[in-house]
């Protein structure tokens, strides 16, 4: 049997583009495996890997197997369809101590690239999307809180806080031998805001609301989980990253208002197209996920999209925000310098490290 490598280097996520194909990577580190600024990537040793979940609703149609080898590489074969899956090392408790997004998706992230104006070589659609056809759900992709590896899946419809991840759970397959520990939902509290608890708890929505009434998924907040150089805490493949704040400054002026002829909002397919000579990268308004209940928002009265950067100073996290309210039809303005919240689920758009 033929087993591919994949990517040639560590990341938090892999691209496997072909089906029932047997791939590898490296499992003895965390991320990326290089130290940045007060991160140091801890080696890994577990016992077994597992699928913990993937999406759609026939368990191994996404990744049909995965194995931890003797030399520290986990081998998984993809199943007979695309989609999203994360695979978890677990140690000998039957504890997660680490786990990978598998994108099993035809896509050449190369051929497709990007380059914007400002120089920075975008992925040509969402981390996790299966399409980059604006009328395809399958364009919105994951969702991410920030500073986290651990992808979220959405949905078509908004949900109450009391229906929150009830379409992740429809249309997701979680391995039943985890369902008690490892299920969709939303858990807050100091016990549990900890990277200790995140790594063990990839399905969990964490939140917590700090004095200061800012919300986060760590108990005790940091500014460095993702940043201008890769982290191991970065959830694109191997040689992208969470794009820097200024990435976007070109879609809007210095008064955050579109600039003709670069953004075009699209009040029929809901999103924004960016224009650069003959480039057309569409930005679809996936909405997000709250930052209290996790519950999915921005898909009713009002259209959001909303794009991780990798900036954060104290409470201050950027962000690129695009958004039409249907009762007035008012067309908001991109802010790449929006405040938000690290507790927030809000999509990813990858560039070239």
């Amino acid at each position: 049997m033929c087993i591919r490598d994949s990517d040639g280097g560590t990341a938090n996520c892999y691209i496997a583009p072909e089906l029932n194909t047997s791939y590898s990577f490296d499992a003895t580190t965390m991320g990326n495996g290089r130290a940045t600024t007060n991160i140091r990537p801890e080696p890994l040793r577990g016992a077994e890997a597992r699928v913990l979940w993937e999406t759609g609703t026939i368990r191994g149609a996404i990744v049909e197997s995965a194995k931890l080898t003797g030399d520290g590489r986990i081998v998984f074969r993809t199943g007979m369809t695309y989609g999203n899956a994360v695979i978890g090392l677990l140690d000998s408790r039957g504890v997660c101590i680490w786990s990978w997004h598998i994108w099993s998706v035809d896509y050449d992230i190369e051929a497709t690239a990007q380059t914007y104006a400002s120089g920075a070589v975008f992925m040509d659609r969402n981390l996790g999307a299966l399409a980059t056809d604006c009328t395809q759900a399958a364009a919105k992709g994951l969702y991410y809180q920030w500073g986290r590896k651990d992808p979220f899946c959405g949905g078509t419809a908004t949900e109450t806080s009391a229906t929150a991840f009830a379409q992740a759970a429809e249309n997701s397959v979680v391995n039943p031998a985890f369902a008690d520990t490892h299920a969709w939902k939303q858990e807050s509290g100091a016990a549990v805001s900890t990277l200790e608890y995140a790594a063990a708890h990839p399905l969990s929505f964490l939140s917590n609301k700090g004095a200061t009434g800012v919300y986060d998924w760590l108990a005790k907040p940091r500014a460095d989980l993702w940043n201008t150089a890769k982290t191991c805490y970065d959830p694109c493949p191997v040689g992208y990253k969470v794009p820097d704040r200024d990435t976007w400054d070109d879609f809007a002026d210095d008064q955050d208002r579109y600039v003709d002829g670069t953004s075009e909002w699209d009040g029929e397919k809901y999103g924004m197209t960016y224009i650069f000579g003959d480039l057309r990268d569409w930005y679809p308004t996936s909405g997000y996920r709250n930052r209290d209940k996790g519950n999915l928002a921005g898909l009713a009265t009002t259209r959001t999209g909303h794009y991780w950067s990798n900036y954060r100073s104290g409470n201050t996290i950027s962000c690129f925000y695009i958004s039409k309210k249907l009762s007035t039809g008012k067309l908001l303005q991109p802010q790449s310098s929006s405040k938000s919240d690290a507790a927030y689920g809000y999509n990813v758009r990858c560039c070239r490290e």
